[in-house]
This record gives C-alpha cells, sequence and structure tokens, in this order.
C-alpha cells in the first residue's frame, strides 16, 4: 500500500468524528487534497510533502481550527485568498515550490508566529507581511530576492525573533535591519556581504541577538565591532576571506560556538584564552598547525572540528584539554 493511500484510509476512518488531529499526504501521485481530508473539522496539522499538488483548494477555509500548514517540495504555484480565514493558524511553512506571491488575505493571520518561504520564485519581500504582528519566525532565503531596501515591509516586524535569507544574493542590508529589536537569531549564509554589512548592526538596537551566521560570504576581516553584542554567543564566519584572527577576539566573551572553517588563517592568538563560555569550535580546512598555550585555559570547550591533516593539533589537545572530542572533517 503507498503512503498516500495509507493516510487517506486513515483520514476515511476519522471523517465523521473530531478526533484527527494530523493528517499527513505524501508522494508523486497525489495531485490534489482529498475532500475527506477537508472535511476534517477537528484538524489541527496538515503536512503535505513531495506531491504534485500545484494550488490549495478554496475550501481549505473549512479547516477552522488548522493550527500548522506545512507544504513543502511540492508544485504550488497558488495560495487561495481564502486561506485568511484560518484564524487560527499559526505556522504556514511552504518550502520548497514554485510561489511568486501571496493573497493579501494573509494579513488576516493575526495568529501566525512562523513562515517558510525558502526555495520559492518571490522577486521581492511581499509587502503583505508587514502586517502580520505576532510573526516570529521568517524564512525567505533562496528566492529571487537580490535586494531588501529601507521600504520593505519586512523592517516593520517588531516581534521577529528569527530571519533567515540565506543563498540570495545579497550584497548588503539597509540600517533598517536595526528595527528588528526582537532579533535574536540571524542567519544570512551563502550570500555576498561584504565588512560593511557588520557596521550596519547597531548593539544598542540588536540587544538581544544571540546568534549570527554569516558563512560563505565576502568578509575580508575579522569582525570587530561584533564584540558590541553583549548576547552573541553563536557566530559562524566561516568559508569567507579572513586572514587573521586579532586580540579584540578577547572581548567575544560569551560566545559558546565559533567556526572559523575555511579561511586562509594562520595561527590563533594567544588571548584566545579569554573565551571562557566556548563550547565549540570549528578550525577545519585552516592553516593553523598549532594552539597556543593558552589555549588550555577553554574548560568548557567540548568539541574540536578539524581537518585530517591537523594532526599536530589533536596531539595538543590530548595534552591540553583531555575531555574535549575532536571531530575531524
Amino acid at each position: 500500500m503507498s503512503r498516500f493511500f495509507l493516510f487517506l484510509l486513515i483520514s476515511l476512518i476519522g471523517l465523521n468524528s473530531c478526533h484527527t488531529k494530523t493528517v499527513q499526504l505524501q508522494g508523486k501521485q497525489v495531485h490534489i487534497i482529498p475532500d475527506s481530508i477537508l472535511s476534517l473539522k477537528g484538524l489541527q496539522s496538515l503536512r503535505i510533502t513531495e506531491t504534485e499538488i500545484d494550488s490549495l483548494p478554496r475550501s481549505i477555509n473549512q479547516l477552522l481550527r488548522l493550527k500548522i500548514l506545512y507544504c513543502d517540495e511540492s508544485a504550488l504555484r497558488h495560495i487561495p485568498t481564502s486561506i485568511g480565514e484560518l484564524r487560527q493558524l499559526e505556522h504556514l511553512l511552504l518550502p520548497y515550490n514554485n510561489l511568486d506571491s501571496l493573497p493579501n488575505t494573509v494579513r488576516q493571520l493575526k495568529q501566525l508566529k512562523s513562515l517558510g518561504l525558502r526555495g520559492n520564485k518571490f522577486p521581492q519581500v511581499p509587502s503583505v507581511l508587514g502586517a502580520l504582528s505576532e510573526l516570529k519566525i521568517l524564512f525567505l532565503g533562496q528566492n529571487l530576492i537580490h535586494n531588501i531596501p529601507d521600504s520593505s515591509a519586512l523592517w516593520s516586524l517588531s516581534t521577529l525573533e528569527e530571519l533567515s535569507i540565506i543563498e540570495s544574493y545579497l550584497k548588503t542590508f539597509p540600517s533598517s535591519i536595526n528595527q528588528l529589536k526582537q532579533l535574536k537569531k540571524l542567519d544570512v549564509k551563502r550570500n555576498q556581504l561584504k565588512d560593511a554589512f557588520i557596521h550596519q548592526l547597531h548593539p544598542d538596537s540588536l540587544v538581544h541577538l544571540e546568534y549570527l551566521d554569516i558563512n560563505q560570504n565576502a568578509l575580508s576581516h575579522f569582525p570587530n565591532h561584533l564584540s558590541h553584542f553583549k548576547k552573541l554567543a553563536h557566530l559562524d564566519l566561516g568559508n569567507n576571506s579572513i586572514e587573521q584572527i586579532p586580540d579584540s577576539i578577547r572581548y567575544f566573551s560569551n560566545l559558546e560556538t565559533l567556526s572559523l572553517s575555511g579561511n586562509p588563517i594562520a595561527t590563533l592568538p594567544s588571548c584566545i584564552g579569554f573565551l571562557k563560555k566556548l563550547k565549540e569550535l570549528d578550525i577545519s580546512q585552516t592553516n593553523i598547525q598549532q594552539l597556543p598555550k593558552e589555549f588550555q585555559q577553554l574548560r568548557h570547550l567540548k568539541t574540536l572540528l578539524l581537518s585530517k591533516d591537523q594532526g599536530e593539533i589533536q596531539a595538543q589537545i590530548e595534552q591540553y584539554l583531555p575531555k574535549c572530542k575532536i571531530r575531524l572533517l
């Protein structure tokens, strides 16, 4: 029995009750959402994955108790205006489809907390986003968005805590990013951001920033400016063009994870020992072949990521921090 018919059978069994809370549709043989599923009045979670469904039906508005609508790796091109009637919807996740717009009625989803639009064909940030007053998580990466102006609706999301715009060919951000005053996590890996981007981030505005991923961009210098972000605990600078780690790294005292992987760095400064909270460090695919003796001060370091050709460092770790786990990449 295929997955599709198995899930359909389950939904038919619960057709006349309010007990079915979750349904999943999966498989390329799925082209529509069956009416038997749309009639499940108590349904709270609908997951659609790897199907040939190209449009959600207008009757999706029958699922008034729906809280989670997840549709990924399908053929979705159209969202009906009736989606605005799903007033209890909290998570709308539509990654890896063929969407290029959202209906204006999405603004009626006042309970929406997370919105996933990664891997679609949006040419710009949908203006309707500005009305989502409770939104906390937004995934926008891998679209056709190459520029985000000051006037974008994105910057009015005052409750946003997590923003991911990966692989979008972005070269800069406007200073309006500092309006996201609740932002905790910013993921902008695989773009074309240069050193100037770092100085667009204001520590007096983004006071809650804990996580920053700038992997695979165009940084040429270690971002000293980030030491002013006192809550920053997770920093990924991997695969840039950073050649030197300055002594100012001592001021990143709250870092718990740090990735320097894939940069042409030859040495670590002795003041690396000031990172007392560091739990994970990635120096794989760098030119670092020896650690300073101050490295043994990193008593909380649990994991060190290395390349197979960094054998001398492995021997040092066994001496300095015998409880630290080495992962070879």
